[in-house]
Formats: structure tokens, sequence, C-alpha cells
């Protein structure tokens, strides 16, 4: 996927200490302006994590445990930004892939990924940036989409598959397949963090039996031209190495009129 644009450098490491203890006492309930300024600061340090040196910077200086916290038991726009931070700490950056994992960040995000009535429907893995572009304080997208893409990121290390497997993340994916028209890229994140789980052989087996396979090849024929790539790279990745699925993405292929076109 295109990577994220970089954005314009603070001045001094101080700007990203200030935004990161921001979040941090907006995480007290009973006060709404701080918990506002949380939830921006939070976009704010998704936009600069678009820029790699930030991206450790923001690490560095004790950003990731306040993120997951907010990610957890924040508001509705607190955890859609934190979520939003959280994806784009995780992309393209192994030790930060770690360290939210190590702060628990993959249950909150799981979790992220069920509609709630706040939130609304709102090999190498390739990690996901929602529409190619760095996710900003005014395209955070919806929470579900965006919960999705960070754990598509997290998904890239092979180590993390399962722990994200186990923390109950394959069925609500797939539940995103089927869930709502339209533009939305919620669909093509959920195909991109099933295809980075699909690297894991017991993984494969699961994401099947949750019924991805037909939901897949719909979207490989129905969707847009991104979406289409990523539910082909993730049936393509339900099938190495495992008969049942290439038999059962045949059938499905066919069926659907894929086997036409060359993709079975």
């Amino acid at each position: 996927m295109p990577a994220p644009r970089a954005q314009v450098k603070p001045v001094r490491q101080s700007d990203i200490e200030m935004l990161v203890q921001l979040v941090q006492d907006g995480r007290l309930p009973g006060d709404n302006d701080k918990q506002d300024t949380a939830a921006s600061a939070a976009a704010s340090l998704c936009s600069l994590a678009c820029d790699p040196d930030l991206r450790k910077a923001i690490a560095l200086a004790g950003g990731v445990e306040p993120l997951v916290s907010l990610a957890r038991e924040g508001t509705g726009p607190q955890k859609a930004n934190a979520a939003a931070a959280l994806k784009m700490l995780a992309y393209n950056d192994p030790r930060n892939k770690q360290w939210i994992a190590l702060a628990k960040g993959i249950a909150p995000l799981v979790a992220l990924l069920v509609p709630s009535e706040a939130g609304g429907m709102d090999g190498d893995g390739a990690e996901a940036v929602a529409d190619g572009d760095c996710a900003g304080p005014a395209v955070l997208g919806e929470r579900s989409e965006t919960a999705a893409a960070a754990l598509c990121n997290l998904a890239c290390e092979g180590e993390l598959r399962k722990e994200i497997a186990r923390a109950g993340a394959i069925a609500p994916l797939v539940t995103l397949l089927s869930v709502g028209e339209g533009p939305s890229t919620r669909k093509g994140s959920a195909a991109a963090a099933l295809n980075n789980l699909a690297g894991d052989d017991e993984n494969r087996c699961e994401i099947a039996k949750a019924g991805a396979i037909p939901l897949l090849v719909r979207l490989a024929r129905d969707g847009t031209a991104l979406q289409r790539e990523q539910a082909e790279a993730a049936l393509k990745m339900l099938a190495f190495n495992n008969d049942a699925n290439l038999v059962a993405i045949s059938k499905e292929g066919h069926e659907a009129g894929l086997a036409a076109c060359g993709f079975v």
C-alpha cells in the first residue's frame, strides 16, 4: 500500500511530550474539557506518526500506554482517535508493534471491531493506511475500520498473529466483510487484516471456519479495485498449503464467476 505522507516535524521533542501528557490527563472521567483535549491530542499524535522518525519519538516519549488506555476506556471520540494513532504508530515499525502488544493494546482494538450504538458502524504482511494516506483528525474514519487497519499492521509481525487471534479478532473481522455497502474502506481493511493473520497455519483454518471464504470471494468480485486486491490477497494466503481451503475457494470462485477471470 502507498506510504503515508510525512508531516512537518515539531521544533521540540517537548511538543510530543506535551501531547502525550494531554492524552494521559484526559483519561480521568468527569472533566469534559480535558476529555475533548485528549481526543484532539490523540488525533495530533496520529498525524505526527505519519513521519517514521516521529513514530519512534512518540513511543520513546511514553505515548503507547496512554493511547492504549484511551482506546480501552475513553469516550467514543477518544477511542476512535487513539485507535488511529496506534494504527500509525504500528505502521512499518516492528518495535512499536511490540510495545503496543506489551501495553496490552490488542484487546482494546479487537473490542473496537464490534459496532456499538455510540461508535456506529461507522509471508510478510502488507500494512494498512486508510485510503492509502495518513488519517488525520478530519479523516479518522469509522472506529471499526480504524481498529481493523491497526490490527492489520500489528499482524505483519508473525509472533503477534496468534495473539491477535487469541484475543478474538477473527470473527468480528469476518463480520466486517459483510456489513454495509458503498465506498467504505472497512471491508478492505478487514480483508487486509485477515490476509496478514492467515500467515499463521492455525489462523488459516480458523478464518475459513468463521465463514470468510464466501465473503472474500464476493468482495473479490464486487468490491472496489482496492477491495478486490485485498480480498484476492487474503484468498491466496488462505489457500497456501491448505488443500481444504483451496477446494473451498475454487468452488466459491467458480460459482461467483471468478474462474473465468483466471483467479481460480
